[in-house]
């Protein structure tokens, strides 16, 4: 017959191999938990990393096409200070070329958006404006 104290041994060696067992999977889990929680969070920061990137470029190309409607309407407005100081009559008549400045000023004034709306396409000659009157 088996000693109470070989018996009780045996038992407790049992419960410890099962207790450390336990404990050992306990912790897989936990590990495997942890591992899949930080692919998720790898995801999420590449996705975020991603559309930060996609903002940036939006801005810089925002940025570059109204950099070029100032430098247009910049453009036009010298142009049409340079006309107006080269060809100022009394009359204010306007040849070919003052037309064609004013027609590119209202040109970039639509492209740049103008808060009150857009301007004619084109302003009539002075010789249509003449026979008008």
């Amino acid at each position: 017959m088996i000693s109470p104290t070989t018996a009780l041994v045996g038992v407790a060696a049992v419960l410890a191999i099962a207790a450390g067992g336990f404990l050992a999977g306990t912790e897989w889990e936990q590990g495997r938990a942890a591992e899949a929680e930080a692919e998720q969070l790898q995801a999420t920061a590449d996705r975020l990393s991603q559309a930060l990137q996609d903002n940036q470029t939006l801005a810089r190309e925002r940025a570059r096409r109204n950099e070029e409607r100032t430098h247009a309407r910049d453009n036009a407005y010298q142009a049409g200070l340079a006309d107006a100081h080269r060809a100022a009559r009394a009359d204010c008549a306007r040849d070919d070329q003052s037309m064609r400045v004013l027609n590119a000023a209202i040109d970039a004034a639509n492209a740049a958006g103008a808060a009150a709306g857009r301007m004619p396409a084109e302003v009539p000659a002075a010789a249509d404006a003449d026979e008008r009157q």
